[in-house]
């Protein structure tokens, strides 16, 4: 995460006022590379001692979809300029092992966990720490029980190299030697991603190829939770990067951060040590514009924090052990948060059909922070420890509330049962109403509302297949809007408003 142009607080005692993060403590103990750390064999790779080969890479997370098959599958969801692939890993028991729940357990369920390393290409501790992890996952389920525990309920996602033309930048996909912070283009992916702070809208024309695969991957999957991996500094970062005022639920981001910080520092009370806790908010740190974590936060609704694992981006190969004696339980725990919070179910008090739903909390709730009911009417929300009326609202029915107990490491599960509104052929003339012209459209699509309801509101354009291709914050009423749809291919979409007591949605179709 670190960059040039960011500086460092003045408690890095001993170094200069104006150090910069990536030149800082990490440079002192810097050792340059040597070919010893490369693995020598695939074998020597996967006993996790060594840097990993490209080839070696692929070889690996083939090897654990083939010897696992029915726990895991491979997806490669880019292709990078430099021919390299964009892989991730789905470790998902759901098809052998259903939910124990009653009305949230159906498959498709269960909360979406994304582990993710090397957007920077010569941050490479995290590299090699979620090989092992995935490695330690499969090998442990139905050995170790609270692995199987994990495994049984949650769908986990696991991208070890999200940057792999910058790590072997060279040319050479035998040596990490060159390995370099930007991809091919001399792009930094930490900072390619839509803004909040800029207020950008939620496309992928002009970013990275990169940055646009991971874009469509993120959409794809709806991570709930997520952690991306970085070296240069050892700290647990959460949001927000790009802004001073706290997230919404900035006291569970604060937990979940402090546990991990605590965890690894009972295994050695050195790390993260140049952090009051071993913990900082982002922008306390420093300011980052187009960083990934604040898009999954804010454009998608998820929860990400940033794990800075190492001083030293590139560390001499003998000592991975000793950061993965560090960092296993606590990635382990940070998995298990996925599982507590609350998860819920929306559906029709008629029919009992499933909803989705706006699920928020009034007075608390700010800057995109309230979540959203899937197609199964199925929402996940992480809040620290108290009480909260949750409010779920789906257009053509009435808000239901709830009070909800929210215990630490503990799951709440509820139901909101919705009631239909009874229309009225008179209300239905003053109903808000929205139109969309020219349709077909070309470049340029309008946007025009009647009888709004005040407030802010997200703006969607989903694909066909339902894929969220655009999102926008709306801030105060608009009656109008101007959207370039450049970037959307020929086809039919929808367009979505959402507010606080309903959504409106209107079809279009792109030339």
């Amino acid at each position: 995460m670190t960059g040039a142009g960011k500086y460092l607080p003045l408690f890095f005692v001993g170094l200069s006022a104006l150090c910069r993060p990536s030149e800082s403590r990490a440079q002192l103990t810097s050792h340059g590379f040597s070919a010893e750390d490369m693995a020598q064999s695939t074998e020597d790779a996967r006993s996790y001692h060594s840097y990993p080969t490209y080839s070696q890479y692929l070889d690996i997370m083939n090897a654990f979809a083939k010897e696992y098959p029915q726990l895991c599958r491979l997806d490669t969801f880019g292709i990078t300029p430099g021919g390299r692939l964009l892989l991730a890993l789905n470790i998902n028991t759901e098809g052998a092992v259903p939910d124990k729940t009653t009305k949230a357990g159906e498959p498709g369920c269960r909360a979406r966990f994304l582990y993710t390393s090397t957007m920077h290409g010569d941050e490479l501790v995290g590299y090699v720490l979620l090989l092992r992890l995935a490695d330690t996952l499969l090998s442990g389920y139905r050995q170790d029980p609270e692995i199987t525990s994990i495994l049984d309920d949650l769908d986990i996602w696991i991208n070890p190299l999200a940057n792999p033309d910058g790590a072997y930048m060279a040319g050479d996909p035998e040596s990490l030697e060159h390995a370099r912070r930007y991809n091919s283009a001399g792009v930094d992916l930490n900072r390619d991603f839509p803004d909040p702070g800029a207020a950008e809208p939620d496309q992928s024309a002009h970013r990275a190829p990169e940055t646009r695969d991971m874009m469509k991957f993120l959409h794809e999957h709806r991570f709930n939770l997520s952690a991306n991996l970085h070296g240069g500094e050892e700290v647990v970062n959460y949001p927000w990067d790009h802004c001073y005022p706290r997230h919404a639920d900035d006291a569970w981001f604060y937990f979940v951060s402090r546990e991990y910080a605590d965890e690894a520092r009972a295994v050695d009370p050195s790390y993260m040590a140049g952090f009051s806790d071993g913990v900082t908010n982002g922008a306390e740190w420093y300011i980052v514009r187009g960083g990934r974590q604040d898009y999954l936060t804010y454009y998608l609704q998820g929860r990400e924090i940033t794990l800075e694992l190492s001083l030293e981006k590139f560390p001499p190969a003998n000592e991975l052990n000793r950061f993965w004696n560090i960092n296993y339980r606590p990635l382990i725990n940070y998995m298990a948060q996925a599982r507590y919070g609350v998860r819920g179910r929306v559906y029709s008090a008629g029919d009992g059909q499933a909803l989705e739903a706006r699920i928020y909390i009034p007075g608390h709730d700010r800057d995109s922070s309230a979540v959203f009911s899937n197609s199964k009417g199925i929402f996940h929300r992480y809040l620290s420890e108290g009480s909260y009326p949750l409010v779920a609202s789906a257009p053509g029915y009435y808000n239901d509330t709830l009070l909800v107990h929210v215990v630490d490491h503990q799951r709440t599960e509820i139901d909101f049962e919705l009631k239909a509104r009874k229309v009225k052929a008179k209300s239905r003339e003053q109903a808000p109403a929205l139109s969309l012209y020219p349709n077909p459209a070309g470049a340029q699509l309008i946007v025009e509302g009647s009888g709004l309801p005040p407030g802010d509101a997200l703006l969607l354009i989903i694909s066909r297949e339902g894929r969220i291709l655009r999102q926008e914050h709306l801030t105060g009423p608009k009656q109008s809007i101007s959207l370039s749809i450049n970037d959307l291919p020929p086809g039919l979409f929808c367009l979505q408003l959402r507010y606080s007591n309903g959504v409106l949605h209107r079809k279009f179709i792109r030339r």
